[in-house]
């Protein structure tokens, strides 16, 4: 069964579960880099908000052989699960000067997202677009926001460079920039996995030279390597855009530096001087943008560089 198919299948069984005063609607939901998902929602026609759950995972599971039946009980048990988690209050959405204290920016590619870009404003910035979206709250089910379009500028009365202002300010204060050691940043994710089995290794990454081989990490031939993201290590790409903080750590490191976009969540910083060919980074950029993300956290396949005498940011290739 194609997948079209499996969704009106879904659509029909969910509704035949439900009561008339239910409305079961086939939602599709454009995503980051022109992807679409597809999901289901159910709400009572004085709801102006319900969840919407996608169809995606549950036609893998189907493709193994779980039946129609079998997915719309688990459907609905999730969606009951939503029903009950507190939906946060959007009624400031309509007010602008409680908007910008929530708003915040992200980097997205603009070539792969030029569809979704009629209808929002960004900010050229490179190969890349500025885009901008309001955090509405902390939900059981996780952070809530809202991607800020042309119309919502229309009914604030606001320009986009009045929003650019304010988002700027406000991305620093809610989610201010971090920089962290490549190293740590594994350890945190690996737990007390993380270990060196010699002293030697251990003094040879503590002096900067090697970058500790990992078993199932991927690993690089240069070092040092930092993290630039903020501090929920979500949407943190977009630091790379604060001439203050390259700056900073420019004067601190001593050297210009590469950044490469590993996704829309964070980019690594490597000194210049640990860089003998361009072309190694942009293969190693590629690769794991085909390998290692979802389609929808790649940013890019360009590798841009930090001049400290010129003070910018330039796309290398």
């Amino acid at each position: 069964m194609k997948y079209t198919q499996f969704v009106e299948k879904m659509h029909q069984s969910i509704q035949a579960c439900l009561n008339r005063e239910q409305i079961v609607s086939v939602v599709e939901v454009p995503k980051n880099n022109g992807i679409v998902f597809t999901g289901i929602s159910i709400r009572k026609e004085n709801e102006n908000v319900s969840p919407t759950i996608y169809l995606e995972s549950f036609y893998r599971e189907y493709c193994r052989g779980v039946s129609i039946e079998e997915l719309t009980k688990s459907f609905l048990n999730i969606y009951e699960e939503k029903k009950q988690t507190e939906i946060p209050d959007v009624c400031f959405f309509h007010d602008y000067d409680k908007v910008k204290t929530r708003l915040a920016v992200k980097l997205v590619n603009k070539a792969k997202n030029q569809k979704l870009l009629q209808e929002m404003p960004y900010k050229d910035f490179l190969d890349l677009a500025i885009v901008f979206y309001c955090q509405i709250g902390e939900t059981a089910l996780g952070n809530a926001t809202v991607a800020i379009r042309n119309e919502h500028l229309e009914k604030w009365k606001v320009d986009s460079d009045t929003l650019l202002r304010d988002a700027l300010e406000n991305t620093k204060r809610i989610l201010p920039p971090q920089i962290t050691k490549m190293e740590e940043i594994i350890q945190e994710f690996l737990g007390d996995e993380f270990h060196h089995d010699d002293l030697a290794d251990r003094r040879m990454c503590e002096e900067g030279h090697v970058f500790p081989r990992l078993e199932g990490v991927p690993t690089f031939e240069i070092t040092p390597m930092m993290v630039l993201t903020n501090s929920r290590k979500y949407l943190g790409a977009v630091g790379m855009i604060y001439d203050d903080v390259l700056e900073n750590f420019g004067k601190e490191l001593k050297d210009d530096f590469y950044i490469l976009p590993s996704s829309i969540h964070e980019v690594i910083l490597i000194p210049q001087s640990f860089i003998w060919d361009e072309r190694e980074l942009k293969n190693m950029v590629k690769e794991v943008n085909e390998t290692q993300l979802d389609p929808e956290d790649i940013l890019a396949d360009s590798v841009y560089y930090y001049d400290r005498v010129r003070k910018t940011v330039i796309r290398c290739m």
